[in-house]
């Protein structure tokens, strides 16, 4: 997918957490540029992979084209724990068989 505003404020950057201690909002913005979405997403991926590792649930996402702060219109990426592996240290994101 491709998705690149300049300097717009159109987008949203969530992360969240969840294990036996219950479930936590680490970073929940309002309208941001894209670019400081992708900083966020970078930033939070190390503590996201502990989570996997630690048996958590993480879940985090970049919202895209959102006109106000309450406006989750389309995800540019969107990812729980379940939807990766960690192997040898190096987390991937599983994608489904197709047929």
């Amino acid at each position: 997918m491709i998705y690149s505003p300049k300097k717009k404020k159109d987008c949203m950057f969530q992360f969240a957490t969840s294990n036996y201690g219950g479930n936590k909002i680490v970073k929940d913005t309002d309208l941001i540029t894209f670019d400081e979405a992708k900083e966020l997403w970078n930033k939070y991926l190390p503590e996201f992979q502990k989570c996997v590792e630690e048996e958590g649930s993480p879940e985090m996402a970049i919202w895209i084209k959102c006109d106000h702060s309450e406006n989750y219109v389309e995800s540019f990426k969107h990812i729980h724990g379940y939807d990766v592996v960690i192997e040898h240290g190096h987390m991937y994101i599983k994608e489904p068989a197709k047929l």
